[in-house]
């Protein structure tokens, strides 16, 4: 094809204007490439299309939105194909299939990126961020960067608003690839993870990379709406993630309970048909906003509930509680003190801290069985570092539930009621370990 007799490949550098991001200096090569594959699109009807070979190539936007905003931030370009029969052709036949060489998948991946921020360009004030995947051949290539900064400053959109996703390759070269991310960093782009949670994905890769954004694999939300542990783990993945430093989309929002459980989580960004399907114009932002709206509300509905479970299970507890405290402040056994407490069908044990949080008492319900493991024994242990023990010490006569946790005791999921006291020997600490609720 001419395209690819014409257009020359080669390696070149390319500087930015400064530490913030600014425009890029374009080279002349990297210009003339870039008009090379220019002449290849062409716009009918407000709507950019590229030619190559006997196909027809198009842009399809998916949005990305924001809990917190409640509207589009951003949108996923997808590259669909049109043979000359009207048939559309996936990008697995696109990239397998009709490329029959390396140096035309580099081409074809080129002319779709060129072609998908021509298809941004209109909409770009309106939903911030393009969203483009790059494979790890085109990553590797150490002119890349020179040739996006030349598509980006064709079509006048800002190096800012690109973010460029990563997929996980266990075969790619590290090195190259913190290389490859430093190139488009030094444009001004963001770098996204693709399909965390996948694969060969693993936390080496955020802490190497340091991304601006993390994707959660969609099969991860498809597993968490049904899967309770998952459910019970991926508040705590998010945190690690934004720990380090990057916000968190999740991908697949197929259901209202998913976005839910999705956002509930802690998660920034959603995607999925939920929120619109790929399609070659956006969603009507406004109703998109009531259906954001309508999730919120929701959400509170869902928070207003847990907290009523919450009261009625510190109601249920508390007479118990306070029976047990009152029992070993007037000298009796903790076996003796907690009988009542012991007989709720939820609760596992009782033990009491004192203020260094070392165990010095404990009786379990008939319900627990007897372990052999070394685990199980917990005379004398340290719960000093657990939330438990330092929130009932933080805001004393104030019970307290933590969250759920796996007890290192019996190895199983448990939540543990806490709550201050003094008695004649010193600051004591009672706590109560039950089933989840």
């Amino acid at each position: 094809m001419d395209l690819v007799k014409n257009l020359k490949l080669r390696s070149a550098g390319v500087s930015a204007s400064g530490p913030q991001g600014g425009a890029p200096q374009v080279d002349a090569l990297a210009r003339r490439n870039v008009e090379l594959l220019a002449s290849r699109l062409s716009q009918v009807d407000g709507r950019w299309f590229a030619s190559f070979k006997d196909l027809s190539l198009f842009s399809l936007l998916q949005p990305i939105v924001s809990y917190s905003h409640q509207s589009t931030v951003g949108v996923e370009a997808l590259l669909r194909g049109e043979d000359v029969h009207g048939v559309t052709v996936m990008p697995a036949q696109l990239f397998t299939e009709t490329a029959s060489s390396d140096l035309e998948l580099t081409l074809l991946e080129r002319l779709s990126r060129l072609l998908h921020i021509a298809s941004f360009q209109p909409v770009a004030e309106q939903v911030g961020w393009l969203f483009i995947n790059l494979s790890p051949q085109l990553i590797s290539q150490p002119d890349d960067a020179a040739d996006l900064a030349a598509a980006l400053a064709w079509a006048g959109v800002h190096p800012g608003r690109v973010v460029i996703e990563l997929t996980e390759q266990a075969s790619y070269d590290p090195q190259g690839l913190v290389d490859a991310v430093g190139r488009y960093r030094a444009l001004g782009c963001k770098v996204a993870i693709d399909d965390f949670g996948a694969g060969h994905s693993n936390f080496e890769r955020i802490w190497t990379l340091l991304p601006d954004i993390v994707k959660l694999d969609r099969n991860m939300v498809l597993r968490a709406a049904s899967e309770t542990t998952i459910q019970q783990m991926l508040p705590g993945l998010v945190n690690l993630v934004h720990q380090s430093g990057a916000l968190v989309l999740a991908e697949g929002i197929e259901t209202v309970d998913q976005a839910m459980l999705i956002s509930n989580a802690g998660v920034d960004m959603g995607q999925g048909y939920l929120f619109g399907y790929p399609r070659q114009e956006l969603p009507n932002q406004e109703d998109l906003r009531l259906q954001m709206s309508n999730l919120s509300v929701q959400s509170q509905r869902a928070w207003r509930r847990d907290c009523e479970r919450r009261r009625r299970l510190f109601d249920n507890f508390q007479h118990h509680i306070q029976q047990t405290v009152l029992g070993v402040r007037n000298g009796q056994t903790l076996e003796r003190s907690a009988r009542s407490l012991l007989r709720l069908s939820s609760v596992r044990r009782c033990f009491i801290l004192n203020e260094q949080g070392r165990q010095i008492g404990v009786v379990n319900s008939n319900k627990v069985a007897r372990s052999q493991s070394p685990l199980a024994q917990t005379s004398s242990s340290d719960w000093g570092r657990r939330g438990y023990f330092r929130k009932a010490m933080e805001a004393q006569d104030r019970m307290h539930i933590s969250s759920p946790y796996l007890s290192i005791s019996d190895g199983s999921m448990c939540q543990t009621l806490s709550i201050y006291f003094r008695s004649g020997s010193g600051a004591r600490v009672l706590c109560c370990d039950i089933d989840p609720d």
